[in-house]
């Protein structure tokens, strides 16, 4: 079923791919210092991205929309998809209401939903009313990734690699 969705999505839709490379190094000192605070919740990147997507996705509103008929229907909710990878696919978990949840709140949620996930103990409205969905390389570490469109969104953010790695800043190689 989901890979008839995606499928379909590529079939029926207009995919763009945007790459752009983005300094994360304060966002990793911030992460840093939550796990010295929250040793027991261990916040994760895909986490602390969760937390911040709705902020972005009031400010450009397009963005969190699906086209339903000749309509564009901008959702004043903030339903975030987490993809999970499995060891024979991906599922799509949402996380409903994100913009309401404190940072430590959705790490446990999304915790919780890659756990039933990984245990097939998630239920078909898990995957129900999602805005906007997140991706990133996980454990591959890969540095480019082309995600596909999980309809009716209307976009998706993938991420790849997080950490150090060679730049210019200011004319001088960092």
């Amino acid at each position: 079923r989901i890979a008839d969705n995606l499928l379909s999505s590529l079939r029926n839709g207009a995919q763009l791919t945007l790459v752009s490379e983005t300094d994360m190094t304060e966002l990793a000192k911030f992460r840093q210092e939550l796990i010295l605070d929250y040793p027991e919740t261990r916040v994760t990147f895909v986490e602390m991205i969760v937390k911040l997507l709705p902020t972005v996705l009031k400010e450009f509103p397009i963005i969190n929309s699906s086209i339903v008929g000749d309509e564009v229907i901008c959702w004043g909710e903030y339903n975030i998809g987490v993809a999970v990878a499995l060891d024979d696919g991906l599922v799509v978990p949402v996380v409903r209401n994100a913009d309401t949840k404190s940072l430590v709140a959705l790490s446990r949620e999304i915790k919780r939903l890659a756990h039933k996930a990984r245990s097939n103990e998630l239920e078909p409205a898990h995957y129900r009313g999602g805005t906007f969905t997140l991706s990133s390389g996980g454990k591959v570490e890969t540095d480019i990734i082309t995600p596909i469109i999980n309809p009716p969104e209307s976009a998706i953010l993938a991420y790849g690699k997080i950490g150090p790695r060679p730049a210019v800043y200011k004319g001088e190689l960092t």
